[in-house]
């Protein structure tokens, strides 16, 4: 045993490991508090105000997963509606959006030899809670933002497709909510534009700020969310 794993009482770099996704952990959850004391604090505060407005939604993502073997996919959901409560009072160009969401996301991968092919998807379903700040600077119905998210992970499964010539295999599904982390976090940048005094059309990009996948089996995989949403929502 070396020195170093002497002093430290074990492997040290096990040790090493094992503190820093007790760290990210700590990190992850911490993050997601702060985002729901925040979503708390607007929404409480734009109930004292006036003009403003609930906006329900629903969006069609094209989902994808950064991974360091860049092999998978993307993967359009259907499963994505939410509600907001667009807060227009603090001024006469922000608009506070908090929010919550029903989000499918995930990845898919197709490999094919001699004839024989293998359909690979895994679909993941979150709950988002999330907080934008959109500007208005020209006074026109066209609302660029940024904002934050957290996600609570619902439901992960696998499907399995294989197509051999000559016979005839089932679909395969598999429960894969072991092998992803129950929280994500995403950074939003997208736009709103209101065609009317109710109707909405918006384009949202979620960037992953962690890695999804845990540590199970020593995997060494490392991969983040990636989804765009084209929504359309009325306010009321």
């Amino acid at each position: 045993m070396a020195i170093g794993d002497r002093r430290y009482g074990g492997d040290l770099p096990q040790r090493i490991k094992i503190g820093s996704y007790i760290q990210g952990e700590i990190m992850k959850k911490l993050s997601f508090l702060c985002i729901i004391f925040i979503l708390l604090c607007t929404t409480l505060l734009g109930n004292t105000l006036t003009e403003n407005r609930f906006h329900a939604f629903y969006s069609v993502s094209v989902a994808s997963q950064t991974d360091e073997m860049e092999e998978f996919d993307s993967k359009t959901g259907f499963l994505n509606f939410g509600l907001s409560y667009w807060i227009s009072s603090f001024h006469p160009s922000i608009i506070i959006e908090p929010g919550i969401r029903l989000s499918s996301k995930g990845a898919k991968y197709t490999e094919s030899y001699d004839g024989e092919r293998l359909k690979y998807h895994h679909s993941l379903l979150y709950l988002d809670l999330f907080n934008k700040i959109k500007l208005n600077p020209l006074s026109v119905p066209f609302y660029p933002y940024l904002g934050l998210s957290a996600s609570v992970l619902l439901k992960a499964e696998a499907t399995y497709d294989f197509t051999i010539p000559g016979e005839d295999i089932p679909k395969l599904s598999v429960d894969m909510k072991e092998y992803f982390e129950n929280l994500d976090l995403g950074l939003l940048f997208g736009a709103d534009i209101q065609m009317n005094n109710r109707l909405t059309l918006g384009f949202e990009y979620n960037l992953g700020l962690v890695d999804v996948l845990t540590d199970i089996d020593d995997m060494v995989f490392k991969a983040k969310n990636n989804t765009m949403f084209f929504t359309i929502g009325v306010l009321f």
